[in-house]
């Protein structure tokens, strides 16, 4: 998900996701979740980006809300 929110304040797009993610896909605008996993490198706060946009990482069952599906 874009670390900066899209149209609607803490919304943000699904750009990856694992196989074994349910009720959400590539896409969908989802509302930001409490909780995120950062990633590290040897213990470090790295940066993640996709195509050049900063990205953070969460479990899909932290995601509560979808405000918009792909179609």
């Amino acid at each position: 998900m874009p670390d900066k929110a899209q149209d609607e304040g803490d919304a943000y797009e699904v750009l990856m996701m694992g196989p074994e993610a349910k009720g959400i896909h590539l896409g969908d605008m989802v509302l930001r979740p409490d909780v995120s996993i950062v990633a590290t490198r040897h213990g470090q706060d790295c940066d993640l980006e996709v195509d050049g946009r900063k990205c953070v990482v969460v479990e899909d069952t932290d995601i509560r809300v979808v405000l918009s599906e792909s179609t």
